[in-house]
Protein backbone atom coordinates (compact mmCIF):
# COMPACT_ATOMS: atom_id res chain seq x y z
CA UNK A 1 0.00 0.00 0.00
CA UNK A 2 1.41 3.46 -0.97
CA UNK A 3 1.42 6.54 0.64
CA UNK A 4 -0.86 7.83 -1.96
CA UNK A 5 -3.16 5.61 -1.14
CA UNK A 6 -3.31 5.68 2.76
CA UNK A 7 -3.58 9.79 1.92
CA UNK A 8 -6.73 9.18 0.26
CA UNK A 9 -8.06 6.32 3.09
CA UNK A 10 -7.10 8.20 5.29
CA UNK A 11 -9.20 11.22 3.92
CA UNK A 12 -12.87 8.92 3.45
CA UNK A 13 -11.96 7.25 6.87
CA UNK A 14 -12.24 10.14 8.40
CA UNK A 15 -15.98 10.88 6.81
CA UNK A 16 -17.04 7.47 7.92
CA UNK A 17 -15.71 8.28 11.32
CA UNK A 18 -17.76 11.59 11.72
CA UNK A 19 -20.45 9.92 10.14
CA UNK A 20 -21.11 7.57 12.56
CA UNK A 21 -19.20 4.81 12.11
CA UNK A 22 -17.49 4.93 15.80
CA UNK A 23 -20.59 6.93 17.29
CA UNK A 24 -21.87 3.81 19.15
CA UNK A 25 -18.31 2.78 19.74
CA UNK A 26 -18.39 2.93 23.71
CA UNK A 27 -21.13 0.46 24.04
CA UNK A 28 -19.53 -1.78 21.74
CA UNK A 29 -16.11 -1.59 23.40
CA UNK A 30 -17.88 -2.19 26.90
CA UNK A 31 -19.57 -5.51 25.69
CA UNK A 32 -16.58 -7.02 24.19
CA UNK A 33 -14.31 -5.56 27.64
CA UNK A 34 -16.51 -7.73 29.47
CA UNK A 35 -16.01 -10.72 27.44
CA UNK A 36 -12.28 -10.65 27.16
CA UNK A 37 -11.01 -9.04 30.23
CA UNK A 38 -11.13 -10.57 33.78
CA UNK A 39 -13.10 -8.32 35.96
CA UNK A 40 -10.77 -9.20 39.02
CA UNK A 41 -7.71 -7.85 37.08
CA UNK A 42 -5.87 -5.16 39.09
CA UNK A 43 -6.15 -1.84 37.02
CA UNK A 44 -2.63 -1.12 37.68
CA UNK A 45 -1.17 -4.45 36.45
CA UNK A 46 1.34 -4.38 33.83
CA UNK A 47 -0.58 -4.60 30.27
CA UNK A 48 -0.17 -8.11 28.67
CA UNK A 49 -1.08 -7.38 25.34
CA UNK A 50 -0.27 -4.35 23.35
CA UNK A 51 -1.66 -3.05 20.23
CA UNK A 52 0.63 -0.33 18.15
CA UNK A 53 -1.26 1.49 15.40
CA UNK A 54 1.31 3.04 12.82
CA UNK A 55 0.83 2.81 9.35
CA UNK A 56 2.43 6.24 8.27
CA UNK A 57 5.28 6.13 5.92
CA UNK A 58 8.61 5.25 6.23
CA UNK A 59 10.17 7.97 7.56
CA UNK A 60 7.57 8.09 10.33
CA UNK A 61 8.36 4.93 10.81
CA UNK A 62 12.34 5.39 11.51
CA UNK A 63 11.08 8.73 13.46
CA UNK A 64 8.92 5.94 15.83
CA UNK A 65 11.67 3.46 16.15
CA UNK A 66 13.49 4.96 19.13
CA UNK A 67 9.60 4.85 20.93
CA UNK A 68 9.43 1.59 19.79
CA UNK A 69 12.34 0.53 21.42
CA UNK A 70 11.50 2.10 24.79
CA UNK A 71 8.25 0.36 24.65
CA UNK A 72 9.52 -3.02 23.98
CA UNK A 73 12.58 -2.29 27.08
CA UNK A 74 9.86 -0.68 28.89
CA UNK A 75 7.07 -3.75 28.81
CA UNK A 76 9.69 -6.73 28.35
CA UNK A 77 6.75 -9.46 29.13
CA UNK A 78 3.81 -7.85 27.02
CA UNK A 79 2.95 -9.57 23.73
CA UNK A 80 3.50 -6.00 21.43
CA UNK A 81 1.54 -6.02 17.90
CA UNK A 82 1.83 -3.48 15.52
CA UNK A 83 -0.24 -2.79 12.89
CA UNK A 84 1.15 -1.30 9.68
CA UNK A 85 1.57 -1.29 5.76
CA UNK A 86 4.12 -3.90 4.24
CA UNK A 87 6.92 -2.12 3.47
CA UNK A 88 6.49 -0.04 7.22
CA UNK A 89 6.57 -3.66 8.39
CA UNK A 90 9.63 -4.41 6.54
CA UNK A 91 12.21 -1.94 8.30
CA UNK A 92 12.59 -3.26 11.86
CA UNK A 93 10.97 -7.12 10.88
CA UNK A 94 14.49 -8.58 12.16
CA UNK A 95 14.63 -6.11 15.28
CA UNK A 96 13.09 -7.54 18.06
CA UNK A 97 10.77 -4.05 18.35
CA UNK A 98 7.91 -5.55 18.33
CA UNK A 99 6.80 -9.37 18.50
CA UNK A 100 4.44 -9.66 15.44
CA UNK A 101 2.81 -7.50 12.92
CA UNK A 102 -0.81 -7.35 11.05
CA UNK A 103 -0.82 -5.65 7.82
CA UNK A 104 -3.89 -2.83 6.94
CA UNK A 105 -4.76 -3.11 3.14
CA UNK A 106 -7.66 -2.43 1.20
CA UNK A 107 -7.69 -3.44 -2.93
CA UNK A 108 -9.56 0.09 -3.67
CA UNK A 109 -11.78 3.02 -2.10
CA UNK A 110 -14.81 1.51 -3.09
CA UNK A 111 -14.58 -1.35 -0.56
CA UNK A 112 -13.11 1.14 2.12
CA UNK A 113 -16.07 0.40 4.39
CA UNK A 114 -15.87 -3.34 4.80
CA UNK A 115 -12.02 -3.73 4.42
CA UNK A 116 -12.28 -1.26 7.83
CA UNK A 117 -15.08 -3.42 8.99
CA UNK A 118 -13.45 -6.48 8.55
CA UNK A 119 -10.18 -5.68 9.92
CA UNK A 120 -11.66 -4.38 12.95
CA UNK A 121 -13.83 -7.30 13.91
CA UNK A 122 -10.21 -8.92 13.30
CA UNK A 123 -8.47 -7.00 16.20
CA UNK A 124 -11.68 -6.82 18.89
CA UNK A 125 -11.73 -10.45 18.95
CA UNK A 126 -8.15 -9.97 20.97
CA UNK A 127 -8.00 -8.70 24.73
CA UNK A 128 -5.79 -5.69 23.85
CA UNK A 129 -5.24 -4.07 27.60
CA UNK A 130 -3.49 -0.82 25.45
CA UNK A 131 -4.36 0.55 21.74
CA UNK A 132 -1.72 3.11 21.22
CA UNK A 133 -1.49 5.39 18.03
CA UNK A 134 1.28 6.67 17.37
CA UNK A 135 0.14 8.18 13.84
CA UNK A 136 -0.84 11.65 15.18
CA UNK A 137 -4.13 13.27 13.67
CA UNK A 138 -4.64 10.27 11.47
CA UNK A 139 -8.13 9.84 10.83
CA UNK A 140 -7.65 5.87 10.02
CA UNK A 141 -5.38 5.33 12.77
CA UNK A 142 -7.70 6.35 15.46
CA UNK A 143 -10.29 4.85 14.06
CA UNK A 144 -8.14 1.60 14.14
CA UNK A 145 -7.13 2.23 17.94
CA UNK A 146 -11.00 2.69 19.14
CA UNK A 147 -12.31 -0.23 16.77
CA UNK A 148 -9.74 -2.58 18.79
CA UNK A 149 -11.71 -2.04 21.76
CA UNK A 150 -8.60 -1.75 24.05
CA UNK A 151 -9.21 -1.10 27.56
CA UNK A 152 -7.46 1.82 27.29
CA UNK A 153 -6.87 3.59 23.55
CA UNK A 154 -3.77 6.08 23.65
CA UNK A 155 -3.52 8.97 21.37
CA UNK A 156 -2.28 12.91 20.29
CA UNK A 157 -5.05 15.21 20.84
CA UNK A 158 -4.38 18.88 19.59
CA UNK A 159 -4.51 21.29 22.69
CA UNK A 160 -8.08 21.87 23.60
CA UNK A 161 -10.02 19.47 21.41
CA UNK A 162 -11.78 15.88 22.27
CA UNK A 163 -11.82 14.74 18.74
CA UNK A 164 -10.93 11.40 18.70
CA UNK A 165 -11.70 10.72 22.09
CA UNK A 166 -8.56 8.78 23.94
CA UNK A 167 -8.86 7.18 27.26
CA UNK A 168 -5.86 8.86 27.80
CA UNK A 169 -4.55 11.50 25.31
CA UNK A 170 -1.12 12.39 24.81
CA UNK A 171 -0.67 16.21 24.55
CA UNK A 172 1.38 17.20 21.22
CA UNK A 173 3.84 19.84 21.37
CA UNK A 174 4.33 21.99 17.86
CA UNK A 175 8.21 22.55 19.00
CA UNK A 176 8.99 19.12 19.91
CA UNK A 177 11.12 17.22 17.23
CA UNK A 178 8.74 14.28 15.86
CA UNK A 179 10.64 11.29 17.23
CA UNK A 180 11.75 12.85 20.53
CA UNK A 181 8.42 14.04 20.90
CA UNK A 182 6.95 10.12 20.00
CA UNK A 183 9.88 8.81 22.75
CA UNK A 184 8.71 11.15 25.28
CA UNK A 185 4.59 10.23 25.27
CA UNK A 186 5.95 6.41 25.26
CA UNK A 187 8.07 7.22 28.04
CA UNK A 188 5.01 8.90 30.12
CA UNK A 189 3.23 5.33 29.86
CA UNK A 190 6.15 3.39 31.25
CA UNK A 191 8.46 2.69 28.64
CA UNK A 192 11.82 2.39 29.63
CA UNK A 193 14.99 5.24 28.66
CA UNK A 194 16.87 5.15 25.80
CA UNK A 195 20.07 6.78 24.42
CA UNK A 196 20.07 6.55 20.76
CA UNK A 197 17.71 8.86 18.69
CA UNK A 198 16.71 5.85 16.20
CA UNK A 199 17.05 2.22 15.72
CA UNK A 200 19.20 1.55 12.31
CA UNK A 201 16.67 -0.29 9.75
CA UNK A 202 17.38 -3.92 8.63
CA UNK A 203 19.36 -4.63 5.29
CA UNK A 204 19.32 -7.86 4.18
CA UNK A 205 22.22 -9.72 3.15
CA UNK A 206 20.23 -10.85 0.10
CA UNK A 207 19.23 -7.61 -0.79
CA UNK A 208 23.20 -6.08 -0.66
CA UNK A 209 24.46 -8.88 -2.57
CA UNK A 210 21.68 -8.02 -5.35
CA UNK A 211 22.47 -4.41 -4.97
CA UNK A 212 26.51 -5.71 -5.75
CA UNK A 213 25.66 -7.34 -8.59
CA UNK A 214 23.88 -4.28 -9.92
CA UNK A 215 26.91 -2.25 -9.03
CA UNK A 216 28.84 -4.46 -11.58
CA UNK A 217 26.19 -4.78 -14.36
CA UNK A 218 26.32 -0.63 -14.39
CA UNK A 219 29.85 -0.92 -14.77
CA UNK A 220 30.11 1.99 -12.12
CA UNK A 221 33.79 3.03 -11.40
CA UNK A 222 34.03 2.12 -7.60
CA UNK A 223 36.40 5.04 -6.95
CA UNK A 224 33.64 7.29 -7.52
CA UNK A 225 31.59 9.57 -4.88
CA UNK A 226 27.87 8.28 -5.60
CA UNK A 227 25.02 10.81 -4.71
CA UNK A 228 22.05 9.91 -4.05
CA UNK A 229 19.21 12.16 -5.47
CA UNK A 230 15.37 11.61 -5.28
CA UNK A 231 13.08 14.41 -6.48
CA UNK A 232 10.13 12.70 -4.79
CA UNK A 233 7.78 13.88 -2.10
CA UNK A 234 5.82 11.08 -1.10
CA UNK A 235 1.59 11.90 -1.62
CA UNK A 236 0.90 13.65 1.76
CA UNK A 237 2.39 17.16 1.10
CA UNK A 238 3.27 17.13 -2.56
CA UNK A 239 4.02 21.23 -1.91
CA UNK A 240 7.21 19.75 -0.09
CA UNK A 241 8.81 18.66 -3.85
CA UNK A 242 11.70 21.52 -5.41
CA UNK A 243 11.20 21.65 -8.97
CA UNK A 244 12.46 18.88 -11.03
CA UNK A 245 14.09 21.55 -13.43
CA UNK A 246 16.53 22.84 -10.57
CA UNK A 247 17.30 18.93 -9.39
CA UNK A 248 18.20 18.74 -12.74
CA UNK A 249 20.85 21.41 -13.24
CA UNK A 250 21.97 19.87 -9.76
CA UNK A 251 22.86 16.29 -11.07
CA UNK A 252 24.16 18.22 -14.21
CA UNK A 253 26.74 19.94 -12.25
CA UNK A 254 27.72 17.13 -10.06
CA UNK A 255 28.27 14.76 -13.02
CA UNK A 256 30.53 17.87 -14.58
CA UNK A 257 32.77 17.27 -11.29
CA UNK A 258 34.59 14.28 -12.92
CA UNK A 259 34.50 12.00 -9.83
CA UNK A 260 30.84 12.66 -9.01
CA UNK A 261 28.36 9.94 -9.92
CA UNK A 262 24.31 11.22 -9.42
CA UNK A 263 21.98 8.43 -8.96
CA UNK A 264 18.49 8.38 -9.19
CA UNK A 265 15.77 6.78 -6.80
CA UNK A 266 12.35 7.13 -6.20
CA UNK A 267 8.75 5.30 -5.90
CA UNK A 268 7.22 4.02 -9.07
CA UNK A 269 4.26 6.22 -8.18
CA UNK A 270 6.14 8.94 -8.67
CA UNK A 271 7.80 7.66 -11.65
CA UNK A 272 6.98 10.75 -13.79
CA UNK A 273 8.88 13.26 -11.56
CA UNK A 274 11.89 11.60 -11.89
CA UNK A 275 11.80 10.92 -15.58
CA UNK A 276 10.98 14.46 -16.35
CA UNK A 277 13.76 15.78 -14.15
CA UNK A 278 16.36 12.91 -16.22
CA UNK A 279 14.64 14.22 -19.67
CA UNK A 280 16.44 17.89 -18.71
CA UNK A 281 19.65 16.62 -18.49
CA UNK A 282 22.32 16.55 -21.37
CA UNK A 283 24.32 14.14 -18.88
CA UNK A 284 23.53 10.44 -18.57
CA UNK A 285 22.79 9.12 -14.58
CA UNK A 286 22.20 6.16 -13.42
CA UNK A 287 18.47 5.68 -12.31
CA UNK A 288 16.62 2.78 -10.63
CA UNK A 289 13.15 5.00 -10.03
CA UNK A 290 10.68 2.23 -9.56
CA UNK A 291 13.24 -0.74 -9.89
CA UNK A 292 13.59 -1.65 -6.34
CA UNK A 293 12.49 -3.88 -3.73
CA UNK A 294 12.44 -1.89 -0.50
CA UNK A 295 15.41 -3.77 0.71
CA UNK A 296 17.67 -3.09 -2.37
CA UNK A 297 16.87 0.74 -2.00
CA UNK A 298 18.18 0.29 1.41
CA UNK A 299 20.86 -1.73 0.23
CA UNK A 300 21.72 1.18 -2.39
CA UNK A 301 21.60 3.60 0.21
CA UNK A 302 24.58 2.69 2.57
CA UNK A 303 26.79 2.24 -0.88
CA UNK A 304 26.19 6.32 -1.56
CA UNK A 305 28.25 8.82 -0.24
CA UNK A 306 25.81 11.46 0.04
CA UNK A 307 22.28 11.53 -0.25
CA UNK A 308 20.12 14.59 -1.30
CA UNK A 309 16.13 14.85 -1.47
CA UNK A 310 13.26 16.59 -0.58
CA UNK A 311 11.66 16.17 2.95
CA UNK A 312 10.22 13.08 2.63
CA UNK A 313 10.40 9.52 4.01
CA UNK A 314 13.89 8.98 1.96
CA UNK A 315 15.79 11.04 3.63
CA UNK A 316 15.11 9.65 6.85
CA UNK A 317 16.00 6.45 5.81
CA UNK A 318 19.42 7.89 4.33
CA UNK A 319 19.96 9.29 7.68
CA UNK A 320 18.94 5.93 9.77
CA UNK A 321 21.76 4.34 7.34
CA UNK A 322 24.18 6.76 8.29
CA UNK A 323 24.42 8.41 5.03
CA UNK A 324 25.24 11.97 5.48
CA UNK A 325 22.54 14.01 4.02
CA UNK A 326 21.35 17.45 2.36
CA UNK A 327 17.68 18.18 2.81
CA UNK A 328 15.41 20.20 1.32
CA UNK A 329 12.92 21.95 3.25
CA UNK A 330 10.02 24.12 2.53
CA UNK A 331 6.62 23.72 4.53
CA UNK A 332 8.09 21.82 7.26
CA UNK A 333 11.42 22.94 9.65
CA UNK A 334 14.00 20.50 9.74
CA UNK A 335 14.06 21.27 13.55
CA UNK A 336 10.99 19.16 13.87
CA UNK A 337 11.74 16.03 11.14
CA UNK A 338 15.62 15.66 11.47
CA UNK A 339 16.55 12.32 13.43
CA UNK A 340 19.36 14.30 14.69
CA UNK A 341 21.66 17.73 14.95
CA UNK A 342 25.08 16.80 13.42
CA UNK A 343 27.37 18.56 10.79
CA UNK A 344 26.90 15.24 8.72
CA UNK A 345 23.02 16.26 7.99
CA UNK A 346 22.81 19.76 6.26
CA UNK A 347 19.41 21.65 5.34
CA UNK A 348 18.35 23.80 2.70
CA UNK A 349 15.49 25.89 3.06
CA UNK A 350 14.35 30.06 3.39
CA UNK A 351 13.22 31.28 6.35
CA UNK A 352 9.64 32.31 6.16
CA UNK A 353 7.44 33.61 9.02
CA UNK A 354 4.09 31.41 7.81
CA UNK A 355 7.03 28.38 8.18
CA UNK A 356 6.77 25.73 9.52
CA UNK A 357 2.68 24.97 8.09
CA UNK A 358 2.54 21.54 7.49
CA UNK A 359 3.22 18.34 9.72
CA UNK A 360 1.80 14.95 9.80
CA UNK A 361 0.84 15.54 13.57
CA UNK A 362 -1.39 18.57 12.32
CA UNK A 363 -2.56 18.82 9.04
CA UNK A 364 -2.69 22.27 7.75
CA UNK A 365 -4.90 22.78 4.80
CA UNK A 366 -5.24 26.05 4.27
CA UNK A 367 -4.29 27.26 0.63
CA UNK A 368 -0.56 28.64 1.01
CA UNK A 369 -1.14 32.14 -0.66
CA UNK A 370 2.50 32.72 -1.15
CA UNK A 371 2.35 29.34 -3.78
CA UNK A 372 4.53 27.80 -1.91
CA UNK A 373 7.38 30.19 -2.56
CA UNK A 374 9.84 28.60 0.54
CA UNK A 375 10.21 25.40 -1.79
CA UNK A 376 9.66 27.50 -5.19
CA UNK A 377 12.22 30.05 -4.70
CA UNK A 378 14.75 27.96 -3.07
CA UNK A 379 18.18 29.07 -4.91
CA UNK A 380 19.83 25.87 -7.00
CA UNK A 381 23.11 27.44 -5.80
CA UNK A 382 22.25 27.23 -2.16
CA UNK A 383 21.84 23.78 -2.50
CA UNK A 384 24.23 23.51 -4.67
CA UNK A 385 26.78 24.79 -2.51
CA UNK A 386 25.87 22.44 0.80
CA UNK A 387 26.05 19.49 -1.92
CA UNK A 388 29.46 20.74 -2.87
CA UNK A 389 31.14 21.52 0.55
CA UNK A 390 29.98 17.57 2.06
CA UNK A 391 31.54 16.31 -0.57
CA UNK A 392 34.81 18.14 0.20
CA UNK A 393 34.61 17.09 3.50
CA UNK A 394 33.95 13.78 2.31
CA UNK A 395 37.02 13.60 -0.12
CA UNK A 396 39.51 15.43 2.90
CA UNK A 397 42.01 13.20 4.26
CA UNK A 398 41.08 13.84 7.28
CA UNK A 399 38.53 11.43 8.36
CA UNK A 400 35.10 12.85 9.06
CA UNK A 401 32.84 12.83 11.61
CA UNK A 402 30.41 10.74 10.45
CA UNK A 403 33.11 7.92 9.90
CA UNK A 404 34.14 7.83 13.08
CA UNK A 405 33.76 4.34 15.04
CA UNK A 406 32.19 5.77 17.83
CA UNK A 407 29.34 7.30 16.51
CA UNK A 408 28.60 4.87 13.57
CA UNK A 409 28.79 2.29 17.09
CA UNK A 410 25.37 4.38 17.99
CA UNK A 411 23.32 3.06 15.58
CA UNK A 412 22.70 -0.32 16.69
CA UNK A 413 19.77 -2.67 16.06
CA UNK A 414 17.77 -3.49 20.24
Amino acid sequence: MTDDQICHIDAIAGKLARQGLIRFRGLAASFRRAAHVPPTRDAGAQPESILVVKLWGLGSMVMASRAFRSLRLGFPNARITVVTTASCAQLYARSGLYDRHILFSCPDLVQLPQCIAAFTQRLSAEPWDMAINLDGMSELSALIAHKSCASRTIGFEAPGENRFGYTDALAYDPHMRISDLLYDRIRSLGGAPVEEPFVRPDVPDTDRATVARMFADRHLNPRALFVGININSGAFAPERRWPAEKFALLAESLAQEGDVVPVFFGASDENRHTMRCLKLMSHTAPCFAGELSLGQYLAWIERLHLFVGNDSGSLQLAAALGIPTVGIFGPESPSRVRLTDSEEHADARIPMPCAPCLSLFEMKKRPCPSGHRCIQSLPLEHVRSLVMDMLQHLSDPIEPPWLRAGIQGTRTNV
